[in-house]
């Protein structure tokens, strides 16, 4: 088994440029959209569901964990 070291650098060689070309394909399909649709966003059911399951994962993950109890929870404020 490779080192930590090893598989830590590994591993940032290669978050870091699909970080990068993730990045970049947003902001360029944000660009074709405002192209081809004529704007950037049209409320349509699976964009605007997509927002609102972003806000859900964001409070879920550290949300519940800080401010909710229960058998899930493992620290509060």
């Amino acid at each position: 088994m490779p080192s930590q070291d090893s598989l830590e650098a590994v591993m940032y060689k290669s978050i870091a440029p699909g970080f990068a070309f993730f990045s970049r394909a947003i902001i360029l399909g944000t660009l074709w959209a405002a192209e081809a649709w004529g704007g950037y966003w049209s409320w349509e059911p699976k964009e605007t569901w997509a927002c609102i399951g972003l806000f859900v994962m964001l409070f879920a993950f550290p949300g519940i964990n800080m401010f909710l109890s229960g058998m899930h929870s493992y620290g509060e404020l």
